[in-house]
């Protein structure tokens, strides 16, 4: 019986949540309103410089102007290493890369404000349905979920490009120098979202130093929370990085979060809308 219970109790703890449907309370995150911006931006390979990237923003644009934030695109050249990496997928030669900012105005405007960051690229051959519109689209429908009306810090939302060849798009909105952009010193709390596989939880997998406080609020607020101080361990020891990265190293406080389950559409053309569990963009 305790056997049992335990089986029980772990399929629970790992088990994402049912996506609430498209007419859910205005108020409440819905997986299937969600779903519909990761079938508009994953409907087709989006690698850094290609038209089909270019249609992904064109998209995510209008999204944005709907749900009241002020946007623009900003440019950055391509350092030559990422270019390359680019063209040995069988792309063209690249020279710039092209971020979407955007930001919302809350009711206490000289505060710092809250940074939802997901990198809107995708690797070569790769609709990329998980990795990363997981979090672009998971980044939209928190930003139209906050009541406009009771918004009391400015919303930003970075949604990088070239995220898959080295970080670029990240390295160059938090670079260390002037060229940083100008929203950079802006943020006070910074939430990058993540994928590396098509389900499972959304697990807080990294953070900053110093982050007692922090990891009280995620305890208090979160709803249904995965973390996890061995995968931090892990990690760390891994050569891979993210987006948060660059944005560690210019002093951000935040959180990394990312799902890691069903591997095989990590990295995958078999990425697509229908493949991917919308209980984890639920639970992001």
């Amino acid at each position: 019986l305790t056997l049992a219970g335990a089986v029980v109790l772990g399929w629970a703890a790992v088990r994402t949540p049912a996506p609430l449907p498209a007419d859910a309370p205005a108020t409440e995150f819905s997986a299937t309103r969600a779903m519909a911006d990761i079938r508009a931006i994953a409907s087709a390979t989006r690698a850094t410089g290609t038209p089909e990237i270019a249609v992904a923003r064109a998209h995510l644009g209008a999204r944005l102007t709907a749900l009241g934030f002020t946007w623009r695109e900003t440019t950055y050249p391509m350092p030559p290493r990422a270019a390359a990496r680019l063209k040995s997928w069988g792309g063209d030669s690249v020279a710039t890369g092209t971020n979407l900012i955007a930001w919302r105005q809350g009711a206490d405007s000289a505060g710092p404000a809250v940074a939802l960051m997901a990198h809107h690229d995708a690797v070569w051959g790769s609709p990329g349905a998980a990795d990363d519109a997981f979090g672009v689209a998971a980044a939209l429908e928190i930003a139209r979920a906050i009541p406009r009306e009771t918004q009391r810090r400015d919303l930003i939302l970075i949604l990088t490009d070239g995220e898959e060849i080295g970080l670029t798009g990240a390295r160059a909105f938090f670079a260390k120098d002037s060229t940083a952009d100008p929203l950079a010193d802006r943020v006070g709390v910074l939430i990058d979202l993540e994928s590396r596989g098509g389900g499972g939880l959304a697990s807080m997998f990294q953070t900053n130093t110093e982050n007692g406080a922090l990891m009280a609020l995620y305890q208090d607020v979160v709803r249904h929370p995965a973390a996890n101080s061995i995968a931090v361990s892990i990690y760390e020891r891994l050569p891979n990085s993210t987006d948060f990265t660059p944005a560690l190293a210019r002093g951000a406080i935040g959180f990394n979060i990312a799902n890691v389950g069903d591997a095989r559409l990590y990295h995958s053309p078999l990425a697509t809308p229908d493949e991917i569990d919308p209980g984890t963009v639920q639970h992001m």
